[in-house]
């Protein structure tokens, strides 16, 4: 069960937010908080595993909010849910390792497949916001060395990066590989080292670079 707090000063969005989880069954949402104080207080007293947040909030902001819980609960998951897009927005909050972010106009589909995602360790971002995501990431390598890199990569490797840049979770790709989940982290860990990487954006922007995603339907 992934425990949610929803975390937006519009009680009506949070409602509504609610609402659209309220029957998946792996997940729970645990509370509404309409402040940064208050999603801060809650993560005191509550069992949290994941927060849905909103970057503009009274007394205390998204990227406040962020700053002090990777301080004091690092643990739990964030994605931020915002209508802001601009890359300075995103800039930030991959500088504040946020685990997802997403606009607010996104279906259910979408949010369950990001909160199945973000919990189960990877990183998750609205497909409109996935190239400014990336875009954002600086050194890009020289062709040779992609081409060195290109080379030490398995066609298995291959195939779970261009899985990861289409968001898929760790079990959607051991079901699609027809693979094991721990093979799946197995071959993740070997793909961070070749590829001198730490992050599943590294992953991302490689994938995008490299054309491994091309004439492919998310």
């Amino acid at each position: 069960m992934i425990r949610v707090l929803i975390v937006d000063d519009h009680l009506m969005f949070a409602e509504g937010i609610a609402l659209m989880l309220q029957d998946l069954p792996e997940v729970e949402v645990v509370g509404i908080a309409k402040s940064g104080m208050e999603a801060l207080d809650k993560l005191e007293n509550t069992a949290i595993d994941l927060i849905l947040l909103d970057l503009n909030m009274p007394e205390l902001s998204g990227e406040d909010t962020v700053e002090i819980m990777r301080k004091r609960f690092d643990n739990i998951k964030v994605l931020v849910l915002s209508m802001r897009g601009e890359p300075s927005f995103i800039k930030r909050m991959l500088e504040l390792k946020v685990d997802g972010y997403m606009l607010k106009n996104t279906n259910r589909e979408e949010l369950q497949k990001a909160i199945e995602t973000v919990s189960e360790g990877g990183s998750y971002f609205s497909k409109g916001l996935l190239s400014a995501a990336t875009d954002i990431i600086t050194g890009k390598k020289t062709d040779h060395e992609v081409e060195d890199q290109l080379a030490l990569l398995s066609w298995r490797e291959l195939e779970i990066i261009k899985y990861t840049a289409m968001n898929y979770s760790m079990t959607d790709v051991a079901a699609t590989l027809k693979i094991s989940v721990n093979t799946v982290k197995t071959h993740r860990k070997n793909i961070y080292n070749k590829l001198g990487i730490n992050s599943l954006i590294g992953v991302v922007k490689f994938a995008l670079e490299n054309g491994l995603l091309e004439n492919t339907e998310k």
